[in-house]
């Protein structure tokens, strides 16, 4: 490949690769997440309960009001509904995370098909290809971050007692195995069936224009040289 070619294919690689990321993140936006509003630190309502008892100077009586069952109850209603708020915000963040890594590994692929199916478009299909293996590689990073942090909030939520139901290993992972063998597979594929039958046509035709012209018209079928008078004619004998 010329320098030139060479510099255009490594541009488009970039480029489609910034262009495919910026308008993914720009269509499918995070959603907004508030985990605060989750703490189950400030549990007012049940410290109203003990109020309305006990008044706020009545300490003997704020003692005794905690192991009734009706704080007990309060407390358990409280802590189960943070363990719920957490589950919903958790949830909303891995599933637009799957999504967002679905996006980013589809379009990896289909820019690779199509830069196979251009390979006589040395530069742009190079570029392609370029632009379509980054991208496979961004949605790998991303899965591998996304799987982190999704271990890290269940490790969270298990130690600030809101038991928020996390698989031990999020299904990103498992997507990110199979879109890495996917695009594995299509590239070998591509490569073997596109780019290694080009290269033995183009090194076929560059042999046989180096032969010399004797060679040449001894390669050609019969047919064709009888259609193109090589063989002379030849009186019968009598």
């Amino acid at each position: 490949m010329e320098l030139a070619k060479l510099f255009v294919a490594v541009g488009i690689s970039f480029m489609l690769f910034l262009f495919l990321n910026s308008a993914t993140s720009a269509v499918y936006q995070s959603p907004k997440t508030n985990y605060t509003e989750c703490s189950s630190s400030s549990l007012s309502s049940c410290g109203d309960i003990i109020d309305t008892k006990c008044g706020a100077t009545n300490w003997t009586c704020r003692i005794e009001a905690t192991d009734s069952q009706e704080y007990k109850t309060c407390i358990a209603n409280e802590r189960g509904s943070s363990a719920r708020c957490l589950e919903r915000q958790t949830s909303k963040l891995e599933n637009y995370m799957i999504i967002y890594y679905l996006i980013l590994a589809f379009l990896g692929i289909v820019f690779i098909i199509i830069g196979f199916l251009i390979i006589s478009k040395e530069s742009v299909a190079s570029g392609f290809i370029g632009g379509g293996v980054l991208n496979l590689l961004l949605a790998y990073l991303f899965a591998a971050i996304a799987s982190f942090t999704s271990l890290l909030t269940g490790s969270l939520s298990s130690l600030t007692g809101a038991a928020v139901s996390t698989s031990k290993t999020p299904t990103i992972s498992y997507l990110n195995i199979l879109f890495s063998f996917i695009g594995l597979v299509v590239l070998i594929l591509f490569a073997l069936f596109k780019l290694e039958r080009r290269e033995d046509k183009e090194n076929k035709e560059t042999l046989y224009r180096q032969e010399p012209p004797q060679v040449q018209r001894q390669t050609i079928n019969p047919a064709a040289r009888l259609a193109t008078g090589l063989y002379q004619t030849r009186p019968m004998p009598v």
